[in-house]
């Protein structure tokens, strides 16, 4: 029989272990419904968004870079039945990391994102307008607010920030879902 000690060694994740999890993660946050002539079964359409997130595509992008994947319409379209994925993902954020924090006031922080747009943004209200950067001035914007704890940064909502959004709502939008997560703010935040 192997003795046990108090310090094992790191756990060694496996590349497709991560990703199994991963998708379970998002199938059960998510909940794609199929159709019953569906082409794509919900876990290649999973496989297919984490595929742009890791390589910080499009969805178009992976779709046209491989033979075998759906295109960016079947991807879009199985999307398209979701009530809210920011919604959705914020719960998943903060089931995950709430067994984690202690129940005392935390220090949180605010991160702003732009993520650079080369289409037409006339039309989409999805994109802002900022000081040029990578040789674009249209960009998609998230915000997310995280606490960082024991050397470790905890996400716990993300706001797709769209035209005509005011960072005072944005920012009041993360503390609500911080505030209703039973988490308490350490000081003052906005002024009032």
């Amino acid at each position: 029989m192997k003795q046990k000690t108090l310090h094992p060694g790191p756990l060694k994740l496996r590349t497709s272990r991560i990703i199994s999890l991963a998708v379970k993660t998002i199938h059960d946050a998510l909940v794609l419904e199929a159709g019953k002539n569906t082409t794509y079964p919900t876990r290649i359409i999973l496989l297919h968004l984490l595929n742009a997130c890791c390589c910080l595509g499009s969805i178009y992008h992976v779709s046209t870079s491989s033979m075998h994947a759906p295109s960016e319409g079947a991807v879009r379209h199985r999307l398209r039945g979701l009530q809210s994925v920011e919604e959705r993902a914020n719960i998943m954020l903060k089931q995950h990391v709430l067994r984690n924090l202690p129940r005392r006031p935390l220090v949180f922080a605010i991160d702003y994102a732009l993520i650079p747009y080369y289409g037409d943004p006339r039309n989409d209200d999805d994109i802002i307008r900022s000081r040029a950067k990578k040789g674009t001035c249209s960009f998609y914007a998230y915000a997310t607010i995280y606490v960082i704890l024991r050397g470790k940064r905890y996400t716990l909502a993300v706001k797709h920030v769209r035209r005509g959004d005011a960072l005072v709502d944005v920012i009041e939008y993360l503390l609500a879902e911080v505030t209703g997560a039973e988490l308490h703010v350490e000081g003052d935040i906005l002024p009032d």
